[in-house]
């Protein structure tokens, strides 16, 4: 047996192994390829990401930590996406998944990242940290929606793919990403080739909104949030524009585009999307976005809570928490700013890592985990965590 990163010469087999064993538990193909082309990228640095189990040379078992940097308001912050974990049936039951997992985890702390994301079995990620944790809106959206409490906006907005070649079109996507309150930063390097596999994700397709011409946001939409489904743009990915006012029209002309139910999330950021969509929406619901692992509690909550001031008034004050195995974090909020920073000051109550990351971050409510006994606690948490972004690598 050995372990060791993965280069471009195990490309194939890399995708071999993917491919089989997700398609063994969702019980249809797979092809990595469209599901995570950014992944799929045959060089030593994408290949890099890879930890791999070889037995005899072949390839049986792999994981991945992809980098991906992230900002937050101001705050630039280092997260991963950990996952993509597979081993092929007949040598499963050998340890291979704690074996490779361990040594993610290792990466993770030694190359200074402030938080982890991933997908999967909560069962089989807790003991390594992670938690079902933030918070997004899940709107779902129908024809009806449309034409009877929207007035059939947005009929002069019509949609055009976005090509690879359509470089200026990715250089406008990026420009409206970083705007975001919450972005994923994506290289622009080879004709923002980071852009554009990255819109592609999930078997997605972006397509830019045009309004006389003019282009005026971006979506991407695939057809279903469950991997492998066929191609119809029911479910938006992805969804950015030039103001606010541009909103409500582009969801109802791509339904109309469409001609189907479509689905889409909201951050708990997102309040001026919140105001206007809920009213009109068929339905809404809250869930976790992701699986979290944080390692940096107060860079993570510091970045969130200048975000959570920057949308509400918040009230005045400060609250220390322990952590266990972490130390202790002091919230504030006083006259100019608010934030997060680490504490030698007594907590009021300390928490073991997996409450922490519920209590602060939720998407459960704060009561749900401990007494609340501090009207500060209730005013302040959760703080605005989520992940609507097609970043997964």
């Amino acid at each position: 047996m050995e372990i060791r990163k993965l280069n471009a010469d195990d490309y194939e087999q890399l995708l071999d192994v993917l491919d089989t064993v997700f398609a063994n538990f969702h019980k249809h193909p797979m092809d990595f390829r469209s599901e995570l082309p950014k992944m799929c990228i045959k060089d030593d640095k994408h290949m890099g990401y890879h930890t791999g189990v070889f037995e005899d040379g072949k390839l049986v078992a792999v994981g991945g930590v992809y980098p991906l940097p992230v900002k937050i308001g101001d705050a630039s912050l280092l997260f991963s996406t950990t996952g993509n974990m597979a081993t092929l049936p007949e040598y499963e039951g050998r340890g291979y998944f704690n074996k490779i997992f361990t040594e993610m985890m290792k990466e993770l702390k030694e190359n200074g990242f402030d938080g982890a994301r991933l997908g999967g079995l909560r069962q089989r990620y807790s003991r390594f940290g992670y938690e079902p944790a933030g918070l997004a809106y899940s709107v779902s959206f129908t024809a009806n929606n449309r034409i009877k409490y929207f007035k059939d906006a947005g009929q002069d907005i019509t949609f055009r793919e976005i090509k690879r070649e359509d470089t200026e079109i990715l250089a406008f996507c990026d420009e409206l990403s970083r705007k975001s309150d919450f972005y994923v930063e994506r290289s622009s390097e080879d004709n923002y080739r980071d852009v554009y596999l990255g819109l592609r994700s999930k078997h997605a397709t972006a397509y830019v909104a045009l309004k006389d011409g003019a282009p005026i946001g971006y979506l991407a939409a695939s057809g279903s949030e469950y991997v492998g489904h066929a191609l119809n743009g029911a479910c938006i990915w992805e969804l950015r524009y030039t103001s606010i006012e541009h909103f409500i029209p582009m969801i109802c002309a791509w339904q109309r585009r469409v001609n189907k139910n479509i689905s889409f999330k909201l951050a708990p950021y997102m309040q001026d999307e919140l105001r206007l969509i809920i009213p009109g929406a068929e339905g809404v619901s809250i869930s976790s976005p992701s699986r979290f692992k944080i390692l940096n509690y107060d860079k993570v909550a510091d970045a969130l809570m200048k975000l959570k001031l920057s949308k509400q008034p918040l009230m005045k004050g400060e609250l220390i928490i322990g952590i266990e195995d972490y130390g202790n974090i002091r919230l504030y909020v006083d006259e100019n700013t608010a934030g997060c920073e680490k504490t030698d000051k007594s907590p009021e109550f300390t928490l073991d890592k997996l409450t922490a990351t519920r209590v602060l971050f939720g998407h459960m409510p704060v009561y749900a985990s401990i007494p609340v006994l501090d009207p500060l606690i209730s005013d302040w948490l959760p703080l605005p965590l989520c992940w609507c972004t097609l970043d997964y690598v």
